[in-house]
């Protein structure tokens, strides 16, 4: 999978969830920007949070991924999913049109 600026301007506006499998945090929030920096396994990539719900609290904000320790795979419907090699954590981009977007007027506190 190809992880340029071009490829990830896609998912500018749509979400991005912070979950791990465990079930004990998880974060969704919409993308208010995103950018990578270097290329392959040596790639990190930066999304902003333009709002986020927070289930458990975390320090992840900007959300940050480098390619040394996530896998990403393509799910359909222009979804990726990044999985840690070394924990628990996976991150999920939906792109901006998506179906299954959390609606900001939806979540109570925002």
């Amino acid at each position: 999978m190809e992880l340029t600026a071009r490829a990830l301007r896609r998912f500018a506006g749509g979400q991005i969830e912070v979950r791990d499998i465990l079930g004990t945090d998880l974060t969704r929030g919409q993308i208010a920007s995103i950018q990578v920096q270097g290329s392959g396994r040596t790639a990190v990539i930066t999304v902003k949070y333009a709002w986020k719900v927070e289930w458990v609290k975390t320090q992840n904000n900007p959300c940050k991924l480098n390619m040394r320790t996530y896998t990403p795979s393509d799910m359909g419907d222009g979804v990726v999913i990044f999985k840690s090699r070394t924990g628990s954590e996976q991150v999920v981009l939906y792109p901006k049109g998506a179906s299954k977007l959390l609606k900001r007027f939806q979540v109570k506190g925002l």
